[in-house]
């Protein structure tokens, strides 16, 4: 029994998935048409929300499989899709390999180079400083007569060997009066002469040294070159070997592709039309009933379409009655506003009554306070004008007393 439930679960979340997916197809230009006719003028944003709303449909019916929602992708896939992924890392330790052996010999032929050149250099400094110590010390050169610290110390006061000494006439024969003096100077231009040869025979040999040595490097650089061309040459080989191998690899890999997204698709179409069939012969689809009942007499909602005749007839009645008792208590509520408004109207009458008759009593009194005081006032001035008179003149009127009796002033 648990494994027929479970089948009968399994049936129908598959039935459910290709119900919604062949609505999905069916409504796909309904709802191109509904929902997006403000579109109209873009079709490429429209192919673009179709499109999502392709990738949400399949999505769902992804997690309505439970194979799928469980299990993921096939294995064979997923080992497929391992195995090009190792043979890819392999393919590039093998190149990176090649590349480092590469770079491993051209630095060990541009080390023999430099190594070549500095051994040149050296050789030829230490040439120069034998030479410059053997034959350029300051003793040797010409011109150290004029600058030699010790020649007044050296320098002897007596004649040379060859004059005789002085005699008791106190008289010298200095050089410039020996008859060998021209022969010595002939002898002293040959030396200079012999002196100047070997400076320019050493010169020569030094150029011709030098010349060697820059033979040497230049026969060590041109084999260098040729090494790192025949590198060179090696490399853009195997580089373009690899690249061919990679293209052909790429083109299998395009083909299998090709091949697998075909098989999708053809399975994909025929899916669509079987799930088609069953869509068009459902009775859902077709609306051969309002609405349907379960076993425990509920209503189903997924098989729910509209109201019967009787049904919507009872919903216009009610909303019929609802209607008129609005409309009555509206009435009724503009009826109480009405008298509410004449009630206020005739207050505001009264009211204002009051207040005119208010103030017409306050003026009154204000008149009559006003007369009053007039008359004090008078009665006040006249009362003053009689004290001033009294006061001036000799004759005092009468004063009342507190017993009731009069005394003269």
């Amino acid at each position: 029994l648990k494994e027929t439930r479970k089948h009968s679960r399994l049936v129908a979340s598959r039935f459910f998935a290709m119900s919604l997916g062949a609505i999905g197809s069916r409504l796909d230009t309904t709802i191109r048409c509904d929902d997006l006719g403000h579109l109209g003028h873009d079709t490429a944003l429209q192919d673009k929300i179709m499109k999502k709303r392709k990738e949400e449909m399949e999505r769902r019916l992804k997690l309505l499989d439970p194979r799928k929602r469980q299990y993921g992708v096939d294995h064979a896939v997923l080992d497929s899709q391992l195995a090009e992924k190792r043979a890819t890392a392999e393919a590039e330790d093998v190149q990176n390999a090649y590349d480092f052996r590469c770079m491993q010999l051209h630095e060990q032929v541009s080390q023999a180079c430099e190594t070549l050149k500095h051994k040149g250099i050296r050789e030829r400094h230490e040439a120069a400083v034998n030479y410059s110590l053997e034959n350029l010390r300051k003793e040797q050169r010409r011109e150290f007569a004029l600058s030699d610290p010790n020649a007044l110390r050296n320098e002897s006061v007596w004649p040379s060997d060859s004059d005789p000494p002085l005699g008791p006439s106190s008289m010298r024969v200095f050089d410039s009066e020996n008859p060998s003096l021209a022969e010595r100077r002939r002898q002293a231009v040959e030396d200079q002469k012999e002196f100047l040869f070997a400076q320019m025979r050493e010169k020569q040999d030094r150029e011709a040294a030098e010349k060697e040595a820059d033979r040497q490097y230049d026969e060590a650089t041109a084999m260098a070159n040729q090494v790192r061309s025949v590198c060179e040459l090696a490399a853009a080989e195997e580089a373009r070997e690899d690249k061919l191998a990679e293209a052909a690899e790429n083109r299998r890999l395009a083909q299998e592709h090709f091949l697998r997204r075909q098989a999708q698709q053809q399975r994909d179409i025929e899916e669509k039309m079987k799930h088609n069939e069953c869509i068009k012969k459902s009775a859902y689809v077709n609306e051969d009933q309002d609405y349907q009942l379960g076993l425990g007499g509920k209503l189903l909602r997924t098989h729910y379409k509209r109201l019967s005749v009787e049904e919507r007839q009872d919903a216009l009645n009610a909303n019929a009655c609802l209607v008129l008792e609005k409309q009555a208590r509206d009435k009724a509520e503009a009826d109480d506003e009405a008298e509410h408004a004449a009630a206020l109207q005739t207050g505001t009458h009264v009211m204002g009554a009051l207040e005119a008759e208010k103030r017409r009593l306050v003026l009154e009194r204000h008149r009559k306070m006003n007369e009053h005081n007039k008359s004090l006032a008078d009665a006040k001035r006249r009362n003053d004008a009689e004290d001033r008179r009294f006061y001036r003149s000799f004759e005092h009127p009468p004063y009342a007393t507190t017993n009731g009796g009069t005394m003269q002033g």
